[in-house]
């Protein structure tokens, strides 16, 4: 399942970098908007399936660079 690898890629990034929170945000270039869809600390729970439009936010302006 894909929730748990990403959860699983996480908690090692999260360990490596030694932070406390770190997330995935999925493209959805068709409604141009990022989505969380994996997170592991702070307001985890509440930015799951939280969408990011492009250029909003520091992912969102990230993206709409590329």
């Amino acid at each position: 399942d894909m929730r748990f690898t990403l959860n699983v890629i996480l908690a090692q990034v999260a360990e490596l970098l030694e932070v406390e929170a770190v997330a995935v945000l999925l493209v959805d270039s068709s409604r141009q908007t990022l989505t969380y869809s994996a997170v592991r600390g702070v307001n985890s729970k509440a930015l799951m399936s939280t969408e990011v439009p492009w250029g909003s936010g520091a992912a969102g302006r990230a993206n709409s660079a590329v």
